[in-house]
């Protein structure tokens, strides 16, 4: 009679035992992986980016992307320039991914030439479209114009202002 108890005392300890050793934790044998998401706005645009991370990890591409089963470590993404819209601030941005997790980076792009409303945004607009001109792309273009050598001048009353160089340039 007393081997019966004796045995289920054993069956309880060894049962204890196996339920003490598993938990949510366990994945032995299985890889650790998380998730990046890319998520510039406006959606619009399709705004270019690249990522490199981990292992080589490199990618690009536009607009909204998931990237999944990805290696924990760190991550780098920067934006790409898209016309008429400023970089998200900061332009690259570093964020670290943990084991199992997700992370977001997100980017909004400004509009530089949005529909002005007031003068204050013409302005705006016209500094912004200024800003970006390329004053190299237009050097030695400009020539200077006398009144005085053309035809129209000769023939009329030399004015005080009139043999004065346009200001063109």
């Amino acid at each position: 009679m007393r081997s019966i108890p004796a045995c289920l005392l054993c069956l309880a300890i060894l049962s204890g035992a196996m339920l003490l050793g598993c938990n949510d934790n366990d994945t032995t044998g299985l890889p650790h992986t998380g998730t990046i998401v890319i998520d510039p706005e406006p959606d619009d645009i399709d705004a270019p980016w690249r990522i490199l991370g981990p292992e080589g990890f490199d990618r690009s591409g536009t607009g909204d992307t998931t990237h999944l089963d990805l290696a924990p470590g760190d991550y780098a993404l920067t934006w790409g320039e898209v016309s008429g819209w400023s970089l998200p601030n900061p332009a690259t941005e570093t964020l670290d991914l943990p084991l199992d997790g997700t992370v977001t980076f997100e980017g909004s792009y400004l509009d530089r030439y949005p529909i002005p409303d007031t003068a204050d945004r013409v302005m705006a607009n016209f500094r912004n479209a200024y800003d970006e001109m390329l004053a190299d792309e237009y050097a030695g273009t400009c020539t200077r114009i006398s009144s005085s050598s053309s035809p129209k001048a000769a023939a009329s009353p030399p004015r005080a202002a009139s043999t004065r160089a346009a200001r063109s340039c």
